[in-house]
């Protein structure tokens, strides 16, 4: 019966976690579409780290109060290029979850597992992807919360994403426009030799 009863404790308390995780997932999502009372999120744009290797990861996270929210991560495995991503817990997994750009071209995606800080996922990478994210301007991860019958969807800027990638699969950062130094911090000239 003791054991009975730990059992059913701990359902109870599991099913106020997963309640719990869905509120929070709506709570980051009132966030991310703007509620007066949310607080701000950090969004990073497209990062590209490279190591010595050549071997290099695109990246794009979002944060509020400093804690990642969601995050995309692009990278080869061998020669197959792949989107990995992180969303919250209180995710519904059987809903899915797909990669939308611009509102119109949807790709599914692959979930695979939860644990903290949240859900993760991949979808393959075809070049008909890569092609319309280097068109577009907005990629939406969309999914649905654990008890919700409405689809939410956090928001990533395509801006920059060009550039980014094209450093991606050359193994190296692209190089920023460089302006020539201001006046002040040019070499100071040297004073004409008089003869």
């Amino acid at each position: 019966m003791a054991s009975r009863t730990v059992h059913l404790k701990a359902a109870g308390q599991a099913a106020a976690r997963r309640r719990l995780c869905s509120a929070a997932v709506l709570s980051l999502i009132a966030t991310s579409a703007g509620a007066q009372q949310a607080p701000p999120i950090e969004k990073s744009g497209w990062r590209l780290n490279c190591v010595a290797d050549g071997k290099c990861e695109l990246a794009s996270t979002q944060k509020g109060h400093g804690k990642l929210i969601t995050r995309l991560l692009i990278y080869k495995v061998g020669k197959q290029t792949v989107m990995e991503y992180l969303v919250p817990l209180g995710v519904n997994l059987q809903k899915g979850i797909v990669v939308q750009i611009d509102g119109k071209w949807t790709f599914p995606t692959l979930a695979l597992y939860c644990n903290a800080p949240g859900c993760v996922g991949y979808a393959s990478l075809s070049q008909e992807v890569v092609r319309q994210m280097k068109r577009g301007a907005l990629l939406k991860l969309v999914f649905s919360p654990r008890g919700s019958s409405q689809y939410l969807a956090f928001d990533y800027s395509l801006e920059g994403f060009t550039a980014q990638y094209a450093g991606f699969l050359t193994g190296r950062t692209p190089a920023r426009h460089q302006h020539p130094p201001a006046e002040a911090e040019r070499e100071p000239k040297q004073p004409a030799k008089s003869d």
